[in-house]
C-alpha cells in the first residue's frame, strides 16, 4: 500500500514544536507496513505556499500512483483535491473546523474563512478523520472516522524518581502550561490569573511556560513537574493531555474536546470551568493530590502503533 501524506509542515532543529503528532503517526504508519512519501507545504513560512502546494502535489501524483492522498488540515486538503488520480483523506486538526479565537474570545476573519472553506471541503474528500466524537457531531452526514492522535509511549513514559515527595530537596511545586501564550485560543490569561490567586496562599509553586521546545523535552518536563495545566478556549483533541496521561501527571483543564472523555474518572485529574477562582482550586487540588495518577494505564488504547492498525483499514477501505 502506497499513501502521499500532504502536511503543512514537520518538525525542524528552529521550530521543533511544529506538528510532532503527525510526524509521530507517519513514523508509526511506516512501522506498520504502509509505503509513504511526503509533500511538505510549508504553510508556517508563506500562505502562499498552499496554493503552490496544488502544483506540488499534481506533480507527485502524476510520477506515481497512490492508493490514497492523505491530507492533514484542510488547507493542505484543498492541495490535495485538485488531483483526480488518487482518493483524498482528510485528517482535521480542531481549528480548522472550529476557526481560531481573538483576544476578545470571539471568532477571527481568517477563522470563519477557514471554518467555511473546511465545511465545504469535506463534501469533496473521500473521507474525514477527525479526533474526537464532539467534531464528528459537528460534522454532520459525511463519511467521517473518529481517530484521535496517538502518543509514542516509547517517548511518553513515567520517570519513576523525578517527582519528588513530600520534604525533599525540591521544595517549590511545578505547574506546566505548554501552549503558546501569544496564542489566544490557548487562554494564558485565564492560567496567569489562576495562577496569581495559587501564589497569594503560597510562594513555593512555580508556572513554567516553555513554548516551543521539541518533543523529547515536552516529555522531560512532564516528568519533572507536578501539573499539567490547560485553558483552552477551544481545542480538538489536546496532544498534551493525552501525553500527561502517558507520564501520569495530573492534569487541570477546560472542559475542551475531548478532554473529559480522555481522562475519565482518573484521579489527580481535573475538569475546570473558565473562572480564575475554578482553575485555582482545581490546581490545588491537584498539588494536593501529590503523586503521580494512573493515566497511562486508562489511555493504553492510544499507543500511536495501535491507532495506526486503526488509520489502516480506513486506506483499504478506499
Amino acid at each position: 500500500m502506497k499513501i502521499l501524506h500532504v502536511v503543512s509542515s514537520l518538525p525542524t532543529r528552529e521550530r521543533p514544536f511544529d506538528k510532532p503528532f503527525v510526524q509521530s503517526q507517519i513514523e508509526s504508519l511506516k512501522r506498520n507496513g504502509v509505503n509513504i512519501d511526503i509533500v511538505n507545504i510549508k504553510g508556517n513560512e508563506s500562505a502562499f505556499n498552499y496554493f503552490l502546494g496544488i502544483f506540488k502535489v499534481r506533480r507527485q501524483v502524476s510520477h506515481i500512483k497512490y492508493d490514497a492522498v492523505h491530507a492533514h488540515y484542510s488547507f493542505c486538503g484543498w492541495c490535495a483535491v485538485f488531483q483526480r488520480r488518487s482518493p483524498v483523506i482528510l485528517s482535521l486538526m480542531g481549528s480548522d473546523l472550529h476557526g481560531s479565537v481573538n483576544e476578545r474570545g470571539g471568532q477571527t476573519l481568517e477563522g470563519l474563512l477557514t471554518m467555511l472553506t473546511t465545511r465545504i471541503l469535506i463534501k469533496i474528500v473521500k473521507a474525514v478523520i477527525v479526533k474526537s466524537e464532539r467534531m464528528k457531531k459537528e460534522i454532520g452526514n459525511v463519511r467521517v472516522h473518529v481517530v484521535p492522535n496517538g502518543v509514542d509511549f516509547r517517548t511518553f513514559k513515567p520517570a519513576f524518581h523525578t517527582t519528588p515527595k513530600k520534604n525533599s530537596a525540591r521544595i517549590a511545586r511545578r505547574v506546566l502550561f505548554l501552549g503558546n501564550p501569544k496564542d489566544p485560543g490557548k487562554n494564558f490569561m485565564l492560567a496567569k490569573k489562576a495562577f496569581e490567586i495559587v501564589k497569594e496562599e503560597s510562594d513555593k509553586v512555580k508556572l513554567l511556560v516553555p513554548f516551543g521546545i521539541c518533543h523529547e523535552d515536552v516529555a522531560r518536563y512532564m516528568n519533572t513537574c507536578d501539573v499539567l495545566l490547560l485553558t483552552s478556549i477551544r481545542e480538538g483533541s489536546p496532544n498534551v493531555i493525552k501525553e500527561a496521561m502517558a507520564c501520569n501527571l495530573p492534569i487541570v483543564s477546560t472542559d475542551v474536546g475531548d478532554v473529559r472523555e480522555i481522562i475519565g474518572d482518573t484521579e489527580g485529574c481535573y475538569i475546570a470551568s473558565f473562572s480564575p477562582q475554578d482553575v485555582a482550586a482545581k490546581i490545588k487540588l491537584a498539588l494536593n493530590y501529590g503523586k503521580r495518577t494512573r493515566g497511562r494505564q486508562r489511555i493504553g488504547h492510544l499507543n500511536i502503533d495501535n491507532v495506526a492498525r486503526t488509520i489502516i483499514p480506513i486506506y483499504e477501505e478506499l
